[in-house]
């Protein structure tokens, strides 16, 4: 997938710039028109509403500095997971040699399937 990214990142480029443009503009007219509302209606301007536009009309406009942030945070989350699988397939590759080791102690794996391979069928008749 890493590979893919890098890939396609610069094929899309003039397409990630023609959305960073038209989400810039698409921002900037709503920001704009708020404030015009509020100039014409002769009221002070309240500028935490339009904190939000702006800010995600900022984020469209440098996205592939957010996209690098984000991959940045997501790698390490992706290689620290990376190295929990690995050594939990250890673990489990350990566990299951135990249970093999466990199972070839039993008197019925030494029946059906013994040391050879084709089992001892005398040691299914001992009564116990």
């Amino acid at each position: 997938m890493e590979q893919l990214y890098t890939d396609m990142l610069p094929l899309c480029s003039k397409l990630i710039g023609v959305g960073r443009g038209i989400a810039g503009f698409a921002a900037t007219w709503y920001i704009v028109s708020r404030v015009w509302r509020h100039i014409a209606n002769a009221e002070p301007i309240d500028f935490y509403p339009l904190f939000r536009p702006f800010v995600l009309g900022f984020a469209v406009i440098i996205f592939p500095s957010v996209i690098a942030m984000i991959n940045g945070v997501m790698n390490s989350t992706v290689t620290g997971t990376a190295a929990m699988v690995e050594d939990s397939n250890k673990a489990i590759a350990v566990l299951l040699q135990k249970k093999e080791e466990a199972i070839k102690k039993t008197d019925v794996w030494k029946m059906y399937v013994g040391e050879t391979g084709s089992g001892d069928r005398d040691k299914g008749l001992v009564i116990r």
